[in-house]
């Protein structure tokens, strides 16, 4: 497998589709979930979440992060020069607009980070993430999805979430939505 320094010069010294740049991407977050600790910490990972806008909720509960070569260059492919961290980017699904798919998108991105994970509800893991779905919103359609947010259990035992990609990193003694969106799921990481 390549190192972060070659797919990033991979990245920086070559005209990559997306679906190209897409794959490095994962290839990258693979090596870089690899590498970290255990489980998350508000600690030691809050002062990248805060100063970036880069990472949403979905982003920040699986601890990932866009490096500026990927961000530019993806940029440059996209057709309206935004790369979403969404459920579902990096499988290929781009519709959300169940609970189910949802949690498919999910589970399917994780299965592509090779992230191992369980839903049995009473896993011991101190690492969990909590998905939650808008399900007041009207006109729902694959096109327009209903909104999605998620939460973050930490080894401090305490949850957090990042409120959308320009927002605060917030801490909370449960699960929380910054909405009154529906909690449809809490899925344990196993690192």
């Amino acid at each position: 497998m390549k190192s972060i320094k070659d797919i990033e010069k991979e990245v920086k010294n070559n005209n990559l589709n997306y679906n190209e740049l897409l794959e490095l991407y994962i290839k990258y977050l693979r090596i870089r979930l690899r590498k970290l600790k255990e489980y998350p910490s508000v600690k030691e990972e809050i002062d990248y979440y805060m100063n970036t806008s880069d990472i949403n909720c979905y982003g920040y509960a699986l601890r990932l992060k866009l490096p500026k070569y990927f961000k530019e260059s993806f940029y440059q492919v996209m057709d309206f020069n935004v790369f979403d961290i969404d459920p579902g980017v990096l499988s290929g699904i781009t519709d959300i607009s169940t609970e189910k798919k949802l949690l498919n998108a999910i589970y399917s991105d994780l299965d592509i980070l090779k992230i191992d994970y369980t839903t049995d509800k009473y896993d011991l893991s101190p690492y969990k993430i909590a998905v939650f779905q808008d399900t007041k919103q009207k006109y729902v359609t694959s096109s327009f999805p209903p909104d999605y947010h998620f939460c973050r259990l930490n080894k401090e035992g305490i949850w957090t979430y990042k409120n959308g990609y320009e927002g605060d990193v917030l801490v909370g003694n449960k699960p929380t939505s910054n909405e009154e969106y529906k909690l449809i799921k809490k899925i344990s990481i196993k690192r």
